[in-house]
């Protein structure tokens, strides 16, 4: 959960900390040079799936602490969670690599400028992924939480209660205990269950807020360079329309001095 945190933290100074600064205080600094565009977007991309992939590492050593096979409560050891977390970390950080080499620096006004990308196959993939990544995230906390009560429950109906605590205070506090746990568990999984939600719809948001204006801003561009068009051409035909007028009026006055 460590993990989970300082990614979430990383996330907001990398990303909604400028966002808040452009928007509120009008201070860009993501526009500057093409290189801190890129990073930018490479750290969002990457903190934005680290974050949810730490919760599912957390879920799934939940599911190894609770089983009821003693050796495999055995292998949730603390080495174990700091390779997993490294490799996760490594394999979103050269999957998302693409965004190092993808985005641009494009004007969309006067002295707009916005960091986006060129390629319109490369929006609709991003798009879809986008897409599955907030519907698979919380589908698999859901199991792995449901995975996790039920070996907790499963622990609680196989429990082998000594002799001397059969009648008495000791069997309903042992009982209690692991009722205790298992609604901390419940509670525990929801608010990751809802935190992941929100983030996930804040995210397809403001993704189809970006696209929005992204087609908004080529239809402006095609619409201006069609308007510029149809100025021309009609300043071709009036400038034709007037030299054969002028033609005309030439010859007819040719034609009256004879």
């Amino acid at each position: 959960m460590m993990a989970f945190h300082m990614a979430n933290f990383t996330y907001i100074t990398t990303l909604i900390l400028p966002s808040v600064l452009s928007i509120g205080y009008g201070v860009t600094f993501i526009t500057y040079t093409l290189g801190f565009c890129r990073f930018t977007l490479y750290m969002s991309f990457v903190l934005d799936i680290l974050s949810p992939t730490c919760l599912v590492l957390a879920s799934i050593d939940r599911i190894l602490v609770t089983s009821p096979n003693a050796l495999t409560r055995q292998r949730s050891t603390c080495h174990l969670a700091y390779w997993s977390i490294i490799c996760a970390t490594l394999f979103w950080m050269l999957c998302h690599s693409h965004s190092l080499v993808l985005m641009y620096v494009i004007q969309v006004g006067s002295n707009i400028f916005t960091c986006y990308t060129q390629s319109s196959i490369y929006l609709v993939v991003i798009g879809y992924y986008s897409l599955v990544k907030s519907i698979l995230i919380p589908s698999l906390l859901a199991s792995l939480g449901l995975l996790a009560i039920r070996n907790i429950r499963s622990l609680t109906r196989n429990r082998v209660v000594p002799d001397g605590f059969i009648v008495g205070i000791g069997n309903n506090r042992g009982f209690q205990l692991i009722h205790s746990k298992d609604r901390q568990l419940d509670k525990n999984d929801d608010n990751d269950l809802q935190f992941v939600t929100v983030l996930a719809n804040i995210r397809a948001y403001i993704f189809g807020i970006n696209l929005t204006i992204s087609n908004d801003s080529n239809n402006y561009v095609l619409l201006t360079e069609d308007n510029m068009n149809d100025v021309n051409v009609k300043y071709i035909h009036n400038t034709e329309d007037m030299a054969n007028i002028i033609d005309d009026e030439c010859c007819c006055i040719d034609i009256s001095e004879l």
